[in-house]
């Protein structure tokens, strides 16, 4: 765990939002409470996230308030991709590597 596994994660999120937009759209809508399988599913991917922070021995709080940031990034990131916000010469899966 540590910083691969968070790279890992901002890969794999920005992937699947690359590949599937319809559907990373819908994910980003609030789940209906009726919909039990598919609450269950969301609620598996914060604890996940947070997990990935573990090595750092940060408080609970300090772990929600990261992976808020992360998604919010993350989110930005694939939102700007959309709107042909990157038109530099450089990949944007270089730009969220950098961190590693």
């Amino acid at each position: 765990m540590g910083i691969e596994t968070i790279l890992a994660l901002a890969e794999a999120y920005i992937s699947f939002a690359l590949q599937h937009p319809g559907l990373y759209e819908a994910t980003l809508m609030p789940v209906n409470p009726l919909q039990s399988d598919v609450q269950k599913a969301g609620e598996t991917i914060v604890p996940l996230t947070m997990k990935a922070f573990e090595p750092y021995q940060l408080r609970e709080v300090e772990r929600i308030h990261i992976v808020r940031g992360l998604r919010s990034n993350l989110h930005g990131m694939v939102d700007l991709y959309h709107k042909g916000g990157f038109q530099l010469p450089i990949a944007m899966e270089e730009s969220y590597l950098m961190a590693g």
